[in-house]
């Protein structure tokens, strides 16, 4: 079992924060808002390389990317075509093109087709059988990662749970200021 040491981590960002002055922060709040966010970013990219290797190890194609992979699974969600809007909302994203980029290329890989127009609604987008195919390996290798490393780490889904909550709070925060332009 791969064993996850939340101590090296935290030793990692502390060491980071050491040295840097005052403009991380100079309360006890300031810091910890600094190393949630370093932290958050470490985890952003560890995550997206992981995301990014399993694609590509699935499909053999090694012009997907995590965010390819990350469409892939949005567009999976509750087993009904999703337009790009939906895909936008549903990952906070605002840049259209790079969206609609990611989409035509797994149009291009053969794991996602344009789904018959409803009444009303514009394109949307499902996942071919390949790409459901694809879709389900992935999700039991993400079952077998939480069986084999994270199911026996205490408290992990609690942690989790908080950490989740935390995020999405953050998330509407800094949403909100990026809406109200303040610096």
């Amino acid at each position: 079992m791969t064993e996850l040491s939340p101590k090296v981590t935290q030793a990692t960002t502390r060491a980071g924060v050491e040295g840097l002055g005052k403009q991380f922060g100079e309360t006890a709040e300031e810091v910890a808002l600094f190393e949630f966010q370093h932290a958050a970013l470490c985890y952003i990219e560890a995550f997206q390389r992981h995301v990014a290797r399993q694609l590509i190890a699935i499909t053999g194609d090694t012009s997907l990317s995590a965010q390819d992979c990350i469409i892939l699974h949005a567009i999976r969600l509750g087993q009904r075509p999703k337009s790009i809007t939906d895909v936008q909302h549903f990952l906070n994203r605002r840049d259209v093109a790079n969206v609609q980029y990611s989409v035509k290329k797994l149009i291009k890989a053969g794991l996602v087709e344009r789904a018959p127009r409803d009444a009303g609604r514009g394109t949307s987008y499902r996942l071919t059988a390949e790409g459901q195919r694809v879709s389900e390996i992935y999700v039991g290798n993400r079952k077998r990662l939480v069986r084999d490393v994270l199911h026996g780490r205490n408290g992990f889904q609690e942690e989790a749970e908080v950490a989740t909550r935390l995020l999405m709070s953050l998330t509407g925060i800094f949403d909100h200021l990026s809406r109200a332009d303040r610096a």
